[in-house]
């Protein structure tokens, strides 16, 4: 379980987020242990969690403690992960110090850096991630941009700070173990329940479908009134049916 700490108007993009990301989360509770803790504002510095991911592009006191300087550089910017560009549309902090700079690249500087607190590994990231997702689900990426999935490279992110933590942690995938893509067959439901339309567009058309379609069907001979011998389904059936399962 992810423990979230993140201002009140964050938490419905924080929902979204993990949504697609799908591993189990909830807004953290004090006093209860964690073995991850994502913090997107400044916390307590009580919470319990073996790893803790502090995103954010303003100075936290974590930077402070860890003697690291942090620069706030404002407007869009790239960074790299893993050789590909992930858009940065918000405000971002770069680091300056001793510490471990971290698998976010750029050539302005560190994005990121990790620390150790006791028994406490620390990630900082200086990007807001769920500002930068609400952005990405709300306002959405320029046309150049368009060919990168830049919300799956967060997320894609975010797992890898999870695996470099050593944290356990169960993962819904998008498809299968060991294939490319995945299918699903679906059929089209019409009506949960015919009371909850009223005299909606829903209902007018499945009333003309049923009278004047039905008696067009029939004219054009799609359609027969009567059921022959052994047929359990009723008189109104696609005479192309018939053929198939009457016997002859």
């Amino acid at each position: 379980m992810i423990g979230v700490i993140a201002d009140p108007v964050d938490l419905e993009v924080a929902a979204e987020f993990f949504e697609l990301f799908k591993t189990p989360w909830e807004p953290a509770v004090s006093g209860r242990p964690y073995r991850v803790v994502l913090s997107a504002v400044e916390h307590s510095t009580t919470i319990d969690a073996r790893v803790l991911l502090v995103y954010g592009s303003a100075k936290r006191s974590i930077d402070t403690d860890a003697g690291v300087t942090a620069v706030r550089t404002h407007g869009a910017i790239d960074v790299e992960f893993e050789g590909s560009r992930v858009p940065l549309y918000k405000d971002v902090n770069f680091f300056e110090g001793d510490h471990d700079g971290g698998f976010l690249k750029s050539p302005r500087g560190r994005m990121m850096y990790r620390c150790q607190k006791g028994q406490r590994t620390i990630w900082r990231i200086g990007y807001d991630l769920f500002g930068e997702a609400r952005h990405l689900l709300n306002t959405g990426q320029p046309a150049v941009n368009a060919h990168i999935p830049t919300l799956e490279l967060h997320i894609a992110a975010l797992r890898r700070l999870l695996v470099e933590s050593e944290v356990p942690f169960v993962e819904v995938l998008p498809r299968p173990l060991g294939y490319d893509f995945t299918c699903c067959l679906t059929h089209d439901v019409d009506f949960f329940g015919i009371r909850r339309h009223g005299l909606d567009k829903t209902m007018g058309g499945f009333v003309v479908r049923a009278s004047f379609g039905t008696l067009i069907d029939w004219l054009q001979g799609r359609r027969v009134i009567r059921a022959q011998p052994g047929d359990q389904r009723g008189p109104w059936r696609c005479r192309q049916c018939l053929a198939a399962t009457w016997p002859h």
